[in-house]
């Protein structure tokens, strides 16, 4: 099945094949058959992460127990998709692709930020089997020990960008997407493979008085989780902070902030935020930050 979602303000899905004519196909199938989304009307980053909050489309394949998007709710995923980080060597990465993945059929694409930030990508892989929480632990440690994946984008219930053409990705050859004939990747084989890999250790920023962009994309991920009324204050209060120690601007953290809010059942109301905004920065301006 596959779920999908407008903008990262709401974690409600809706079944999308359900709607479409092409339902009967396979869920890889289907993500084939879709059409790239023109966002080449945004010109700047902040344009671009304008469209990525509110107007891109983003899916999850597999089986939900219900339209609401959590790591519980999510039962298994029946296709798996892989970011990697920004790149200064994007013919590597691509040779990479194709050496790695030469037997198994993926859709690659360049990802919403692609040439904001570097050339980035995503690949979607069949897979002939769906597979559960636990086994994607196990899948995506094994891959990032051979790959330059994008650690903030591991969560169990993450959704991802469907395909999209910006102002640099226009310019690429067949606007770089490519749909790679092979055979779905063998999970069971692969699983074989993972027995010897551990699960990549979370990083913490305590390590170090500068915090790694991978620290900063796991911060930014939790901005989709929800929270529920007696956790909303002292949750955005931490969320806060650990914004203020990434290297995001004040400005970004505050916008970052409120789309957190949304979150909220029920929200809290803006004087409450800008309290909790404003008080987070005083503390960081008095410890140097």
């Amino acid at each position: 099945m596959i779920y999908g979602q407008s903008g990262l303000h709401t974690n409600q899905l809706i079944g999308v094949k359900e709607t479409q004519h092409n339902a009967t196909l396979d869920d890889f199938n289907f993500i084939k058959s879709i059409s790239p989304q023109n966002a080449t009307s945004a010109r700047t980053g902040n344009a671009i992460g304008v469209f990525k909050q509110t107007k891109a489309k983003y899916f999850i394949a597999g089986n939900m127990a219900t339209l609401t998007r959590s790591n519980d709710n999510l039962l298994t995923r029946s296709v798996l998709a892989l970011d990697f980080d920004e790149t200064d060597n994007e013919q590597a990465l691509l040779t990479t692709f194709d050496n790695v993945f030469r037997n198994t059929a993926f859709i690659r694409y360049p990802s919403i930020s692609y040439g904001f930030k570097g050339a980035r990508y995503r690949l979607i892989l069949a897979v002939d089997r769906s597979f559960n929480a636990s086994e994607y632990e196990q899948l995506y440690s094994y891959f990032a020990e051979h790959l330059p994946l994008d650690t903030g984008a591991k969560a169990w219930a993450q959704v991802f960008g469907l395909p999209i053409i910006n102002r640099y990705s226009a310019n690429l050859t067949n606007k770089g997407y490519l749909m790679h004939e092979g055979k779905p990747l063998a999970i069971d084989k692969t699983l074989e493979l993972c027995k010897d890999i551990k699960p990549q250790p979370t990083k913490s920023f305590i390590t170090s008085n500068r915090p790694t962009r991978n620290y900063t994309a796991r911060v930014i991920n939790e901005t989709n989780t929800p929270i529920t009324d007696g956790q909303r204050h002292t949750t955005l209060t931490s969320f806060c902070g650990k914004l203020f120690r990434t290297e995001l601007s004040a400005s970004m953290i505050y916008e970052l902030l409120n789309l957190k809010n949304n979150y909220c059942d029920p929200p809290l109301s803006q004087k409450e935020i800008d309290a909790i905004y404003s008080n987070i920065a005083k503390k960081e301006i008095l410890k140097g930050g």
